[in-house]
């Protein structure tokens, strides 16, 4: 088991492949996106049992890449696309030069890509969104 699972005792690792572990598909799914040029690309897919206990069930983090060479990785990732993603809300803003020296948003990229389900995450808030959930498992 690796080490940090002992430092935060209440987060608990199960491997689905080798405990059959299974959500309930009743249970409230939903992912997180963080775009980042500088910084990696993060996404996640998560859910939500009905006592709150939140299981974080993919994640993707990648550095380097153009919205469109993200696109193919973030709809493999099993459960991303077709539910409700919340997304750091800068990436609303057209404020991406594009070659034909209109701006778009960086959202707007990868919609045309065909991930379209990102919709903003009610505020701009360490506690908010992904980096919530981020925070629960540091």
């Amino acid at each position: 088991m690796p080490t940090f699972s002992f430092r935060y005792g209440p987060k608990i690792l199960i491997d689905p492949e080798t405990s059959g572990f299974r959500p309930s598909p009743d249970w409230n799914y939903f992912g997180g996106f963080d775009s980042g040029k500088a910084n990696p690309t993060a996404a996640l897919v998560g859910c939500a049992d009905f006592d709150g206990n939140i299981y974080i069930l993919r994640e993707y983090y990648l550095p380097g890449l153009s919205p469109k060479e993200h696109v193919p990785y973030l709809k493999q990732l099993n459960g991303f696309i077709g539910t409700q993603v919340f997304a750091d809300p800068t990436i609303f803003y057209e404020n991406q030069a594009q070659n034909d020296g209109t701006f778009k948003a960086i959202s707007s990229l990868f919609a045309e890509e065909g991930i379209d389900n990102l919709g903003s995450a009610p505020e701009r808030n360490e506690l908010l969104g992904m980096e919530r959930i981020l925070e629960h498992w540091m």
